[in-house]
């Protein structure tokens, strides 16, 4: 079916619980955020987060296997040339395929490129070499196949928002619009929603002390043998 998104387009999706039921489980490879993020160097001033477009859609999807996503819309049949959004497996496929495409990526005044699946971050010292960088690598993306989004563009600037923090030189904490998300929360009243409600608010742990024993009631809860 086609849905709506705020901005105005149509974007198609597809039900593949089936096909997320029977495929065999690669390791998930996506990293995590609270990790890389002690990527970005304390002295670094200059920032440029990149976001690329329906970033899935840039990886082709074989032929032999194209028929195991096969749809109907409006009585004809569609069969999908990229990997889908929505099957379980993309993210990581996609996270592989762009790690790989960016090995051979030279920054000429930097070392250090931030990558969480189709976000990156360009930590500099200097302005000059912020936008040399960032050129570098907007131009290698291109020659890869990938899209990157303009309005998503944050273009050597001294704060960036990245992965829901705010980061500057020598800090990172937490955007105004993940802490406002939290309060808005509804209480939890089954264990999908105490789940959701953990992950939103372990995301922020590095900022809420003691954490593991104020969240180990929820945690408890999780585990019980409750709806």
């Amino acid at each position: 079916m086609g849905l709506r998104k705020p901005c105005g387009k149509v974007r198609i999706v597809q039900d593949l619980r089936k096909n997320n039921e029977i495929v065999v489980k690669c390791c998930p490879i996506v990293p995590n955020p609270a990790v890389i993020l002690f990527q970005v160097p304390c002295d670094a001033e200059w920032f440029t987060v990149v976001d690329l477009s329906q970033a899935i859609f840039s990886v082709p999807l074989h032929e032999d296997s194209q028929f195991l996503f096969t749809f109907k819309f409006l009585h004809k049949v569609y069969s999908w040339c990229r990997i889908p959004q929505g099957f379980s497996e993309s993210p990581s496929i996609f996270n592989q395929i762009l790690k790989k495409d960016l090995e051979s990526l030279e920054l000429p005044f930097n070392l250090t490129l931030v990558q969480y699946i189709n976000d990156l971050l360009i930590p500099s010292k200097t302005k000059d070499d912020c936008m040399y960088d960032t050129i570098a690598l907007l131009n290698h993306l291109g020659k890869n196949g990938h899209k990157v989004s303009p309005k998503k563009l944050q273009y050597c600037q001294k704060e960036v928002k990245y992965l829901g923090h705010l980061i500057e030189k020598g800090s990172r904490r937490i955007s105004k619009e993940r802490v406002t998300a939290i309060l808005q929360m509804s209480p939890p009243t089954s264990k999908r929603d105490v789940r959701m409600f953990l992950g939103m608010v372990g995301y922020c742990r590095q900022w809420i002390p003691n954490f593991s024993i104020i969240s180990k009631p929820l945690v408890r809860l999780r585990m019980a043998r409750i709806p």
